[in-house]
């Protein structure tokens, strides 16, 4: 997959990665943001989880979610992290 969206989904509300840190990895980064994007409902949730991430992961996926929050709106929320 070349990261475009395959179908759209919008009636998705949640999208959880489990081992979001390999899912994210460039092995299968194309496949997973596809399918992110995918997602189109603007009150998506999204839930990344991971017993290990580092810091390059938690930078793409702040950046993908920061600019699907700035294409949806023009306000800016802090991410939840734990």
């Amino acid at each position: 997959m070349n990261g475009d969206i395959v179908a759209k989904l919008p009636s998705a509300r949640y999208l959880v990665l489990d081992e979001a840190d390999v899912l994210l990895d460039p092995l299968f980064r194309g496949q997973t943001l596809s399918i992110w994007n995918s997602c189109t409902n603007p009150q998506l949730r999204v839930s990344l989880w991971s017993a290990t991430m580092g810091s390059n992961i938690e930078e793409l996926a702040v950046f993908t979610i920061n600019n699907r929050w700035a294409s949806l709106s023009s306000s800016s929320l802090p991410l939840p992290r734990r």
